[in-house]
């Protein structure tokens, strides 16, 4: 596991995901008590990263949440991103 671990690639929480992951919840992608989410969402669209996996139906692998994120993303100029269940992949 900690071979593993060690290739994991580690994004740290700037300035530029806190503002995003603020808009998300200004916009209301997500709402304040969901600050995790946002900031996991916004570290990932930081870093590229154009899919992100979770097994969190209720407050990141849903549809209208999809579409928000890639919404905001987009206006914003980042790329947009899917957010799936590892069902879907």
């Amino acid at each position: 596991m900690l071979e593993l671990y060690s290739k994991v690639e580690h994004i740290a929480v700037t300035r530029q995901v806190q503002q995003l992951a603020d808009e998300y919840i200004g916009r209301g992608v997500f709402t304040a008590g969901m600050l995790d989410d946002a900031l996991h969402v916004a570290s990932a669209s930081i870093a590229f990263c154009p899919v992100l996996l979770s097994w969190n139906f209720r407050h990141l692998a849903n549809r209208r949440r999809r579409m928000s994120v890639s919404a905001v993303n987009t206006e914003l100029g980042y790329a947009p991103m899917d957010i799936v269940s590892p069902a879907e992949v």
